[in-house]
């Protein structure tokens, strides 16, 4: 497996993973937190992106991460880190 495509499986589960926990679209999940809505798109049309976005997202999901949901085992998180403010938090379904 290639960086390149383990990068992109990991934000694909992290997305899918909290989308699912907050009842929220993958599209409303990673733009409310990043801002790059089209970021599953590309993803999944195959085509690249730049680690720096790899860990701004994963960053951002670490960050606002629900207590109680599990981040994946194999997923590297980083240390959730103070946000500015104006980002929306998410929250796990009930």
């Amino acid at each position: 497996m290639t960086m390149q495509s383990r990068l992109s499986s990991n934000i694909l589960r992290l997305t899918k993973t909290l989308s699912q926990a907050t009842n929220r679209s993958e599209w409303s999940t990673i733009g409310s937190l990043t801002g790059k809505h089209n970021l599953v798109q590309t993803i999944r049309a195959g085509r690249s992106f730049l680690v720096s976005t790899y860990d701004e997202v994963v960053q951002a999901y670490s960050n606002f991460w629900p207590a109680g949901l599990a981040w994946p085992d194999d997923i590297e998180r980083p240390e959730p880190q103070p946000v500015s403010i104006g980002v929306e938090r998410t929250t796990a379904a009930e």
